[in-house]
């Protein structure tokens, strides 16, 4: 697409007529736009007894100075900015392409270049997106916000965007730490290498996602148990059959180390604070210094295989589970065995910790699971699932339903008073390639971008969804498919 540096000028125009409006406005407008439940922003902006509405709201604002207290007062001209502004963006082409299209690349160039440091325009843009959540005219612009406010690396983190429509955009690389999504709707968007660590995903619709694959981390000689990130997500470990922990920089793919083992390792996690790599190895957990990379203890108390290992949030305990149905809980810093905690009729197979520290959740093969409180060890509910083994668990700090899978899976369906446990189970599949039992491993308190290879097959699971739908994406076999979420 050849464009005219004119065109450039005259969005740039119509996004600096924000420059005019009170910077606490905006927010005030948005959050009165969500008490009124309005589907028509222009609508509301021209009916004077809202004029007056936002007015009172706008003094409402709490931490205001006194000189921004002055300039809410005069709302009248806020408002009419606002109006002519949005009229002017609704008749641009900003309102009805795609700007993350590569015909657009150019023309992002320019128009970035001259808004990157100007504060109000960004603020302006997130205003925008925030303002699909109700008005579906400007969906178009709300989501082409969003992708430039990506491109220019505005910190976008711990902002609360619920129930925003973003369509047919990019949103590769967003880093959207912390922020909450929860009811939005994502439709045609590419979200390679979005960064959606403890966000809140809560009843999002996921429709039409793209993907790609950044890397194929290729090193390991035998079947790949289980991998995992550290928190600031720039290492990766994976353990497998080869009797080998790798380390991969997620940035280059490349290892960064290698840890050998005597025997087949089963399952890997990072402490919080990035110090330790705790994994298992047959019937004994060991805990390895990242730092001085030597064996910082080993820890012996199980009888059976150890199937799964969680540091608690605060990184001084370490409980692990196996094929002796118990789990052992572990003081990190001593190495001591703390406490044993029994109940299960079978392997234990997951086990972890609520995000508050306060609970301890296990899933075993007898199909059960079962809540535990931290500090006492009791036994705090039972809950018990009809799926042939329960493999994973997440648990969030917001409600969910419970989950009623395709015929393929099973999933327990909860008590509604233990809502806050999102329980995924899973059965084999009939298809020869996916003839075992795959356990899916999510990350706490939401997912983010979180690997699996399946033992076996070889079989690269990216979930990307969270409740709605969870997908599969098969390195091997080149096959995609898709299980949605009926509840």
């Amino acid at each position: 697409m050849h464009y005219k540096k004119e065109q450039v000028e005259v969005l740039y125009e119509v996004l600096s007529l924000s420059n005019e409006v009170d910077e606490v406005f905006l927010p005030t407008l948005i959050n009165t736009l969500k008490k009124e439940k309005t589907q028509d922003c222009l609508k509301f902006l021209s009916q004077d007894q809202n004029k007056f509405l936002l007015e009172i709201e706008s003094q409402k604002v709490e931490t205001q100075s006194l000189l921004e207290k002055e300039s809410t007062l005069n709302g009248e001209k806020n408002i009419k900015i606002i109006t002519d502004v949005l009229k002017k963006v609704m008749d641009h082409d900003f309102n009805t392409q795609n700007y993350s299209m590569d015909d657009y690349e150019e023309f992002k160039m320019d128009l970035t270049t001259q808004i990157t440091l100007n504060k109000k325009i960004i603020e302006f843009l997130k205003f925008l997106v925030h303002l699909t959540a109700f008005d579906e005219t400007y969906i178009w612009c709300g989501s082409n916000s969003l992708h430039l406010l990506v491109q220019m690396k505005v910190d976008l983190r711990e902002q609360c965007f619920e129930n925003i429509r973003i369509r047919n955009t990019s949103l590769v690389g967003g880093n959207f730490v912390r922020c909450i999504f929860n009811g939005s709707e994502f439709d045609n968007v590419d979200i390679s290498g979005m960064n959606l660590n403890q966000a809140q995903l809560i009843n999002c619709n996921w429709k039409n996602i793209k993907i790609h694959e950044l890397k194929k981390l290729k090193g390991h000689n035998g079947s790949v148990n289980q991998v995992c990130f550290s928190l600031d997500g720039k290492s990766l470990a994976s353990c497998s059959d080869d009797n080998l922990i790798r380390l991969w920089d997620v940035k280059t793919g490349k290892i960064k180390s290698r840890i050998k083992v005597k025997g087949q390792v089963k399952s890997v996690c990072f402490s919080h604070n990035e110090s330790t790599l705790a994994f298992s190895s047959g019937k004994v957990v060991y805990l390895w210094n990242l730092k001085t990379r030597k064996q910082q203890a080993k820890l012996n108390g199980h009888f059976q295989e150890v199937s799964s290992i969680c540091f608690s949030s605060n990184g001084a305990k370490l409980v692990s589970g196996g094929g002796d149905k118990f789990i052992c809980v572990w003081d990190v810093k001593t190495g001591q065995q703390k406490a044993k905690l029994y109940g299960h009729s079978n392997a234990v197979q997951s086990i972890c910790y609520s995000p508050d520290g306060t609970t301890l959740a296990s899933g075993s093969k007898d199909t059960s699971i079962r809540l535990r409180d931290v500090k006492t060890g009791q036994q705090k509910a039972k809950l018990d699932g009809s799926v042939r083994y329960l493999h994973s668990f997440l648990t969030h700090q917001n409600r969910c339903g419970s989950s009623t899978l395709r015929p393929e899976y099973e999933s327990s369906t909860l008590r509604p008073e233990y809502e806050s446990l999102f329980v995924f189970g899973m059965q084999k599949h009939q298809r020869k390639y996916l003839n075992q039992i795959v356990a899916i491993k999510f990350c706490l308190p939401s997912l983010t971008y979180h690997f699996r290879i399946a033992p076996y097959c070889q079989m690269l699971i990216l979930i990307v969804q969270y409740l709605e739908s969870v997908r599969f994406l098969c390195s091997k076999h080149q096959e995609h498919l898709s299980y949605k979420d009926n509840s």
